[in-house]
């Protein structure tokens, strides 16, 4: 399901926390209105990081209770993360930059948490009478990949540094259970009762809407007979595997990141999560999806080969997905009261009618020997 508890940009990546004396700033409302000349004084003061030649910029950043930064100094170059102090923030935080430390111990590519000069990897601050946690990471020479773009060796990469994560963070030491946002069990309510109760249902004609009624039975029908949740494989998985949430680095690594929505579950929501993004938001055709989702099968089973119930889940956890985020989005709308993601669900829609009727999982476990 489509949640985040805290967003990143390059990850949340915290680890033991410290204090300093509080520092008398005028009064803002949140992190997004932290000045760059704030954040670079933060930054001189805790890391030791100063230049006259150093330049600042801020980064988009999803929530509104976190801001980032890039800091560039000449020679080297940092992201920083300031994140507002709540209740369960803090834990999570440094569980998160120990997550970090334990992939890249391990022989995974993560992000690489900065100490500060007292050594802690995260330091709690006071701007302006709020509390904040500041962190830095360096900044790796990474680029990006979409499903619209990625060259058939990339996917293969992906594929086999994903099965190699889960094989790593199996025997984790600090595993999360499953969040109830992950939960995966058949909707509730029909897909056009949510539709029709939200603003989003000015986006579809009647003939889209009557399609989807359609298309919905026939999904609830096939999750009630197909959603497997037990006896299958488990590791700590990412949890919203998204092509935005990962990099190719120079040397074609695979750089993770953004583990905000971890637990420990069945890998296959992470397989379920990849390959319904090649499709989500930039659909090309079924011939190309059906080529990416078979090598990354293909792929991720030269390291982890998966058993039968994992197979036989693949297809209904990417219907569920497909199914549940077109709820999310609907309820999204009808809490901010305009149309939301139109194009997404739609999409996804597509997505499910056509693993419904192409039955594409079939060829592939033969095709690979199984």
């Amino acid at each position: 399901m489509i949640r985040k508890i805290v967003r990143s940009i390059n990850g949340g990546l915290q680890q033991v926390f410290g204090t300093r004396p509080q520092q008398t700033q005028r009064a803002s409302v949140g992190p997004k209105s932290i000045s760059p000349e704030q954040v670079q004084r933060a930054v001189a003061s805790y890391y030791g990081i100063k230049g006259n030649n150093s330049r600042i910029r801020s980064l988009s950043s999803v929530s509104p209770a976190s801001s980032a930064w890039l800091l560039e100094t000449g020679r080297d170059a940092w992201y920083i993360k300031l994140v507002q102090q709540k209740r369960d923030h803090k834990q999570r935080l440094k569980d998160e930059v120990r997550l970090y430390d334990y992939l890249n111990a391990h022989g995974a590519r993560a992000p690489d948490v900065v100490p500060a000069t007292s050594g802690l990897k995260v330091v709690e601050l006071k701007i302006g009478g709020r509390g904040y946690y500041l962190y830095l990471m360096r900044k790796e020479e990474t680029r990006t990949v979409s499903p619209a773009t990625v060259t058939h060796r990339e996917l293969q990469t992906i594929a086999t540094a994903l099965a190699r994560m889960h094989e790593i963070l199996k025997p984790y030491p600090d595993p999360y259970p499953l969040p109830k946002s992950s939960l995966v069990s058949v909707p509730p309510e029909a897909l056009a009762d949510v539709l029709v109760a939200s603003p989003n249902v000015s986006e579809f004609s009647q003939a889209e809407l009557d399609w989807a009624s359609a298309l919905d039975v026939r999904l609830i029908a096939y999750l009630n007979a197909n959603l497997a949740t037990s006896d299958l494989t488990e590791s700590l998985v990412h949890g919203d595997l998204s092509f935005e949430n990962f990099r190719l680095l120079g040397d074609d690594q695979v750089y993770w990141f953004d583990f905000a929505c971890r637990f420990y579950g069945p890998v296959v929501h992470d397989l379920a999560r990849l390959i319904r993004n090649l499709w989500s938001r930039e659909p090309t055709n079924f011939p190309r999806f059906d080529q990416q989702r078979y090598l990354i099968l293909s792929h991720y089973q030269t390291v982890h080969r998966l058993p039968a119930n994992d197979w036989r889940a693949l297809a209904p956890y990417i219907i569920w997905y497909a199914l549940e985020s077109s709820h999310h989005y609907c309820r999204i709308a009808r809490r901010s009261g305009v149309p939301t993601e139109i194009p997404t669900i739609k999409n996804q829609l597509q997505l499910a009618e056509y693993i419904l009727d192409a039955e594409i999982w079939k060829d592939y476990p033969t095709a690979v020997g199984a």
